[in-house]
């Protein structure tokens, strides 16, 4: 998905009134400021309370259903899920409740729905000159563990280490030795 495809759906979405933050690559991306490497899809977090505006935003778009995450499912209700148009682009979305705060079992506040940690959604961000509002750098370290580490996490997690000095997550301590040095 090219940046120009990014912001085309950001943009429809937006003018439909569906309240959005970018995560995963494009996200990355958008808190450095610039276009690193290649992505698959858009991954968005999307207000709950949107979920009708934005699915009835990417049917008109053309977008059709791919598949859900049933670990993700809550009450019965899909909260991520992914949608598919017929050049291939892929929108990959996670409803949150920003309304709605509780306790996470390590002690954490997170939303309702997907439970984003409470400011993780203040992030800001720019993507091919365009200001995003994006999930924060400290949310996107965190976020890249816990599964099977691929080379597009191992340059995410990297970038956002150089660039902001967050602590390195410890899946990645043997792929940061590896690196060459900085010049």
């Amino acid at each position: 998905m090219e940046a120009i495809d990014a912001l085309e759906i950001i943009a429809f979405l937006q003018e439909r009134g569906v309240r959005l933050w970018i995560g995963g690559g494009w996200g990355v991306d958008a808190l450095l400021n610039e276009e690193t490497r290649h992505h698959a899809d858009l991954d968005l977090a999307v207000e709950i309370a949107d979920s009708d505006l934005y699915e009835q935003a990417v049917a008109a778009e053309g977008f059709r259903f791919l598949y859900f995450d049933p670990a993700n499912d809550q009450d019965g209700r899909h909260l991520n899920w992914v949608v598919k148009d017929e050049t291939g682009r892929e929108i990959d979305v996670h409803l949150v409740d920003t309304s709605v705060e509780s306790i996470s079992a390590d002690g954490t506040r997170v939303y309702g729905g997907i439970p984003y940690p409470v400011g993780s959604l203040d992030g800001a961000g720019v993507i091919a000159g365009i200001p995003v509002r994006c999930v924060t750098a400290a949310y996107q370290m965190t976020s890249h563990t816990g599964y099977e580490i691929k080379d597009t996490d191992v340059h995410d997690v990297l970038s956002l280490y150089r660039r902001f000095g967050l602590p390195l997550p410890r899946e990645y301590g043997a792929a940061a030795r590896a690196e060459p040095p900085l010049c």
